[in-house]
């Protein structure tokens, strides 16, 4: 889309050539830990976070853009508000990402921060939300749940 539309050159994380996505490398050895329960391992996450811009890059990238992967890990058993928002800001304001694949991100304050930095959000969590909170995130949103 043009720049004025909110996509492509201009906007956040998007040039001319180069499209920056951010990944959330959740870490849940420690909350299992703490908690008592096993998770099937997740495996080398940065790598097929690799694997999947390679993939994507091979196959014309985004808009034909190369997408960048940007890969910032998140500590489970340290959820709260002010680490999602440190997480968010250091995507939008630090990386200065396009969009943001969310893995774990349960705080009712976090979509608010990416919709309000006009960052595209992936969110993989299914964390249901109702249609309001779907309203007031777009264009922003995308998530793989529907409003209950």
């Amino acid at each position: 889309a043009p720049a004025e539309a909110g996509g492509g050159e201009g906007a956040p994380g998007a040039s001319a050539t180069e499209v920056k996505a951010g990944f959330v490398d959740l870490r849940t050895e420690k909350l299992q830990s703490t908690l008592g329960f096993k998770l099937p391992p997740s495996g080398d996450v940065a790598k097929q976070i690799d694997e999947i811009a390679k993939e994507v890059n091979a196959t014309g990238g985004i808009a034909g853009k190369k997408m960048v992967p940007v890969i910032r890990p998140f500590e489970a058993l340290t959820d709260s508000q002010a680490t999602e928002e440190r997480l968010c800001k250091a995507f939008t304001q630090d990386d200065k990402v396009f969009a943001v694949v969310l893995q774990g991100q349960f705080q009712s304050t976090v979509r608010s921060c990416y919709s309000q930095a006009d960052t595209l959000m992936l969110d993989t969590t299914a964390f249901p939300l109702d249609q309001q909170s779907f309203e007031s995130y777009a264009p922003y949103l995308w998530p793989p749940s529907y409003p209950e």
